[in-house]
C-alpha cells in the first residue's frame, strides 16, 4: 500500500519506533480494530500461522434455552443480543479480539492471560449489574460460564475469517462445559501464571482445584474454578454429578 511520504524519512522511522515498539503478527491480531479492519484480507487458502503460546476463551450463556421457551422469541433474542454486547465490550477493553460466536457463546483470543482472566471477571460483574438494573430475576437472568485455556495453537482462514484450531481449542472449549453459572474455570497454565494469581486475588476470589475427565481427551487433569466472594467452595454433591454426567460411556 502507498505510504505517507514521510515513512521515508529516517528521522520519522525512529520516532515511531520509539512510539510503537515492535510486535509480533499474533499480538497484532488480538487487536479487536485491526481484526476488523482485515476482516477481508484473511491468509491465502492453505496457508496457516504457528503460534507458540495464546490464550483462549470460550464462554457459553447459561439457561438460553428454557430463556426462548418462557419469553418468546423476541424477548430472549433482545436479551441475548444485549448480553453480546455487554460481553464484546469486556473483552476488547481487556485487549483480547472476538474469533466468533457460536449460538449464545462466544470463542476470544488473549495475548495474556491476566487480560482473559480479568475479562471474564469484568463480564460477570457486568451481567449481575446489568440484571440488577433491568429487574431480571429467575428464569430471565442473564448469567456466563467461561473456560480459559492456554497453549498453542494453528491461525487458519475459515469462512472469510480467521479461526484457531488444534488441542488448544479443543480443552479450552471442554473446559468452558465444566462451568457452572456466574463462573470461570481454567487450567494449570493460567494458575501458575503469577500476574493471573494477582488478577485473582485483587478480585476477592478464591481458587478451587479439581480432577476433571475432559470429554474427548481420554484423561483426566487438573482444572480451577475461580469462586466469586460469597460463593464459597462449590459443593461435593454438584462435582461428583458433573462427574458421572462427562464420564466416558461404555461402548
Amino acid at each position: 500500500r502507498p505510504l505517507d511520504p514521510q515513512a521515508d524519512d529516517p528521522a520519522y522511522r525512529e520516532q515511531m519506533l520509539r512510539t510503537y515498539p515492535p510486535t509480533t503478527i499474533h499480538e497484532l491480531m488480538t487487536v479487536q480494530t485491526f481484526r476488523d479492519w482485515a476482516r477481508n484480507q484473511p491468509l491465502p487458502p492453505g496457508e496457516y500461522l504457528q503460534v507458540r503460546r495464546l490464550t483462549l476463551w470460550f464462554s457459553d450463556l447459561t439457561g438460553s434455552t428454557a430463556l426462548y421457551a418462557r419469553n418468546g422469541d423476541p424477548r430472549a433474542y433482545d436479551l441475548v443480543r444485549q448480553h453480546f454486547d455487554l460481553v464484546f465490550r469486556a473483552i476488547n477493553q481487556q485487549h483480547g479480539a472476538v474469533v466468533k460466536t457460536m449460538g449464545d457463546g462466544i470463542m476470544a483470543v488473549f495475548d495474556h492471560n491476566a487480560h482473559a482472566v480479568q475479562a471474564a471477571l469484568d463480564a460477570h460483574h457486568t451481567l449481575d449489574r446489568f440484571n440488577r438494573e433491568r429487574g431480571l430475576t429467575g428464569h430471565e437472568r442473564l448469567t456466563l460460564k467461561v473456560g480459559i485455556h492456554a497453549g498453542p495453537a494453528i491461525v487458519v482462514t475459515l469462512n472469510d475469517r480467521l479461526d484457531y484450531f488444534g488441542t488448544t481449542v479443543n480443552i479450552a472449549a471442554r473446559v468452558s462445559e465444566l462451568a457452572a453459572g456466574r463462573q470461570t474455570v481454567i487450567t494449570a497454565p493460567l494458575q501458575s501464571d503469577p500476574e493471573v494469581q494477582h488478577v485473582v486475588a485483587g478480585a476477592g476470589y478464591s481458587i478451587h482445584p479439581s480432577r476433571q475427565a475432559i470429554r474427548g481427551l481420554g484423561q483426566t487433569q487438573t482444572i480451577y474454578r475461580l469462586a466469586q466472594p460469597g460463593q464459597g467452595r462449590p459443593d461435593r454433591r454438584w462435582l461428583l454429578a458433573l462427574r458421572k454426567l462427562i464420564a466416558p460411556r461404555p461402548k
